[in-house]
């Protein structure tokens, strides 16, 4: 190993370590079992539960039912999105916490609606049973189909302003693969992940994306800051999959398995920008003092 890949590995380590030191922190509603947080915005969390479908507010620590079908997916303000239906006939929703008003493709069989950022959502439909899958943009007037160019199905999940997130398939592979779409230079870019496994992007906030990878029968998740990647594993699921689902500024959501298989939903707090990038430094120097 030469000298330059030392330093690069040892810069790597630093950051997954100081990414790692992060605030973790187990979601579970109260009285209820399997909670899975899918969505944030601001201090206020969306997830589902035994008990139903939940809106949770950080700032006051209370929960809230919501009378809304299926699951909720994503949230912006004061609107919620998601879908309803059996598994072949999905039909998308959107909640602003009075009136569901339902969103469906026209000639489609399903549509799944995942994310939302002001009056825009994104998501993926498909024709029937057995359908490839494609990846969806609607600004409230105008639907618009989204592939990723030479991909066999796309998957698409959240969004940042011109900003979309997923994971696509290559024909004849299972394998996934993470990806981003600016809508205003129309760039595809192509995401691995961290690992040698599939790969998919969940969540976007900024330059900041999360996301799941799967390797060996396990899931882990990771945050990417559009120049590394720092994997991310709850402590508490003890080697158990870690699912992240969204992200809003420094605050990562999603849900993780404990060791009996029942779901607890997590909120992780990204360290302060201008800490890791001193740790970091530090770690750099430290490794260029010992390789000269």
């Amino acid at each position: 190993m030469n000298v330059q890949r030392i330093l690069i590995l040892g810069v790597l380590l630093c950051w997954s370590g100081l990414a790692q030191a992060g605030t973790w922190l187990t979601l579970d509603m109260p009285n209820a079992t399997g909670t899975k947080i899918y969505g944030i915005s601001g201090n206020n969390v969306v997830g589902s539960s035994s008990l139903g479908n939940f809106i949770y507010n950080m700032a006051t620590d209370t929960w809230a039912i919501q009378n809304t079908p299926d699951i909720i997916k994503g949230i912006d303000g004061t609107n919620f999105v998601g879908d309803y239906g059996d598994y072949y006939h999905k039909h998308g929703f959107l909640y602003d916490g009075t009136n569901l008003t339902t969103l469906d493709l026209s000639d489609v069989a399903s549509t799944r609606i995942e994310g939302i950022d002001g009056r825009n959502v994104v998501g993926y439909y498909d024709t029937g049973r057995g359908t490839l899958k494609h990846g969806f943009f609607y600004d409230g007037s105008n639907w618009a189909t989204l592939d990723k160019p030479g991909s066999h199905e796309t998957f698409i999940v959240d969004l940042d302003g011109d900003n979309l997130v997923g994971w696509y398939t290559l024909t004849g592979s299972t394998h996934t693969y993470g990806f981003s779409y600016n809508m205003a230079t129309q760039i595809w870019t192509s995401l691995s992940g961290p690992g040698p496994g599939s790969s998919a992007v969940t969540g976007i906030s900024g330059e900041n994306l999360v996301g799941t990878y799967y390797y060996y029968y396990q899931t882990h998740s990771f945050l990417y800051d559009g120049t590394t990647w720092a994997i991310l594993d709850m402590p508490e699921a003890n080697g158990h999959s870690t699912i992240f689902t969204g992200i809003d500024g420094d605050k990562i959501t999603g849900y993780y398995y404990d060791t009996s298989g029942n779901t607890h939903g997590l909120i992780y707090a990204i360290p302060e920008p201008a800490t890791m990038l001193l740790l970091a430094s530090g770690g750099l120097l430290f490794n260029r003092y010992n390789l000269t």
